[in-house]
This record gives structure tokens, sequence and C-alpha cells, in this order.
């Protein structure tokens, strides 16, 4: 969270000086929501991430400042893949906690990026958007974090 906290204000303080507006977005977790059993402390910090977000926006909107969230659920990368879930059954066990019964893709993170940068999202600040094919379970169970 003091990533996001410094990284945001530091990008504010350039918009602000050049008189310029624009769009942060910050990312949280699916965590960040509805929590996940033996990720408290992950949890705490992605819903102080959603927090963080909606209090900056509202903050920084005299400056034309607008400041969103996208919360991804379980998405396809080698690093989570191999720390979360390294077998075939809890890969499975977790696609399973979608309603879409699929991992997500980076792609399917950027394009909600891309929209809320863009003049289409123009009267959207301090939204928190879920990106997790629709999350049927707090957590995921049987990750190597939340047995």
């Amino acid at each position: 969270m003091n990533g996001t906290f410094n990284f945001s204000r530091a990008v504010a303080k350039v918009m602000m000086e050049k008189k310029t507006g624009g769009n942060i977005i910050n990312i949280s977790s699916d965590s960040g929501v509805s929590g996940a059993a033996s990720m408290s402390h992950y949890g705490a910090a992605k819903a102080g991430v959603i927090n963080l977000t909606r209090s900056l926006a509202i903050e920084w909107a005299p400056y034309n400042i607008r400041v969103n969230c996208i919360s991804p659920g379980p998405i396809e990368t080698p690093g989570v893949m191999e720390v979360l879930w390294p077998t075939k059954e809890l890969q499975d066990r977790a696609a399973g906690a979608t309603a879409l019964k699929r991992f997500g893709t980076g792609r399917e993170i950027a394009w909600p990026c891309v929209f809320l940068a863009s003049d289409a999202a123009s009267y959207i600040s301090g939204a928190n958007l879920q990106v997790d094919g629709c999350a049927i379970t707090a957590g995921i169970p049987g990750s190597k974090l939340n047995p």
C-alpha cells in the first residue's frame, strides 16, 4: 500500500504542477474486497488500496485527476501459478472458483485499464472494477496460501 500511495502522490504532483489533469489506475485484488483465509495481511493491504483510491479521487477531483482501481481475480501468470497453484488439481480448483471457470489473462486486465484511462470513462472516478471472472468464493480454497 505504501508503494501505491507514494507513486500516486508523485504522479499527481506532476499533474497538478502542469495543470494537465490525468488518470491514475491502481491495482488491488479480489482479496481486498472479500478477504481470504491465511492471507489476512494481503487482503487488508489490498482493501487499503481500494479505500485509498476512493479517497484520492475525492481529494484530487478539483485538479481534474481521476483515480480508479482494478481488482483482478485469478490471473494466469507464471509467478502466481508456481506459488499459489503449482498442481493441475489446484489450478482446476482455482478456475472453478469463478463463474467463467477459467483464469484471466494479463490482457484481460490491460483492456479495462485502457478503458479507465480513456475519454470513454471520463465520468468514472473512485471506482473499483473487479475483473475476476465473477468470483464465486471468498479466496480460493486449496491454494498453498488458503488450505
